[in-house]
């Protein structure tokens, strides 16, 4: 009689226990997030226009599924699934400024277009007028072209999405996130955060005499001098490759913020990934020599 009440019990404790083992672990809701946004990139203009960008996305979000399936509930599947999230994001709004872009040099061509048909139908005022602002140079209109150019950067740059950009007492403020520029603990731009770059130096090279600050943050992980220092590297890489592809290097400088001025707290993934970034100050005034 005993021997059979301890083979219920055991029988009992066997079946408890595979059915709690047999629960699936649901996945985190990030994945789902990031499922969603590749749909969204995938029927949207990255498809016709930006289909490398959206292959990255592709591949980032099957790692994540993928992490999902080898371990359950995994904490890495959520910053993969981050990850893929924003490469979705990214591709889809890389596509619309590409097609913005192809829209604005049709509508430059238009505006030269008209110019051009103006100055031949009023040739003999035009030639007056061009030697008498050569001799009174008409500043306020400097001023308006210098405003006016500007403002095309600020929206170029915002069009393209690789970017944050916003305007404050310091300037126009670039805001680069840290992993789409570096690979972790390392300072050297990769070849794609090479071609992210390309634009914003393009736009940087044609907003001639305004000073550059370069200025790079990292989050509160490691020690404060290793931050520091990490920080001022990755900001030398990023102001080294935007002399090399056009801006004078007498009016950019770089500099290391290290875990100083979080912009998001530091006690989750994403709020780590925002710290890790790098900033680009375009500076009101005439640039100074370094």
């Amino acid at each position: 009689m005993i021997r059979f009440t301890g083979s219920v019990i055991t029988l009992a404790l066997v079946t408890a226990v595979g059915c709690a083992s047999s629960k699936a672990v649901a996945p985190p809701p990030e994945l789902a997030e990031a499922k969603a946004a590749y749909a969204q990139a995938a029927n949207g203009a990255a498809a016709q226009v930006n289909t490398a960008g959206l292959f990255e996305a592709r591949k980032a979000l099957d790692t994540a599924e993928q992490r999902q399936q080898q371990e359950p509930g995994a904490p890495e599947t959520r910053d993969m699934a981050y990850i893929a999230l924003r490469k979705s994001q990214r591709a889809e709004v890389e596509a619309q400024a590409a097609i913005a872009e192809r829209e604005a040099q049709q509508a430059a061509v238009t505006i030269q277009q008209l110019q051009g048909e103006r100055t031949a139908g009023n040739e003999a005022s035009a030639e007056l007028r061009a030697k008498s602002e050569a001799q009174q140079p008409n500043l306020q209109e400097e001023k308006d072209a210098e405003r006016a150019r500007g403002l095309r950067a600020k929206t170029a740059l915002d069009n393209l999405g690789i970017a944050s950009v916003k305007q404050d007492e310091r300037g126009m403020v670039i805001n680069l996130a840290g992993a789409d520029l570096f690979a972790m603990n390392q300072s050297s731009l990769s070849s794609a955060a090479q071609d992210r770059l390309k634009p914003v130096a393009r736009t940087l090279s044609q907003m001639p005499g305004h000073p550059i600050v370069v200025e790079g943050f990292t989050d509160n992980t490691g020690t404060d001098e290793r931050n520091l220092e990490l920080s001022k590297a990755r900001a030398e890489s990023v102001r080294e490759y935007l002399v090399s592809q056009g801006v004078e290097a007498n009016r950019i400088r770089a500099e290391g913020r290290g875990n100083t001025s979080p912009v998001a707290g530091n006690d989750t993934p994403e709020g780590r990934a925002l710290n890790r970034r790098v900033e680009i100050i375009v500076q009101e005034g005439a640039s100074q020599p370094r």
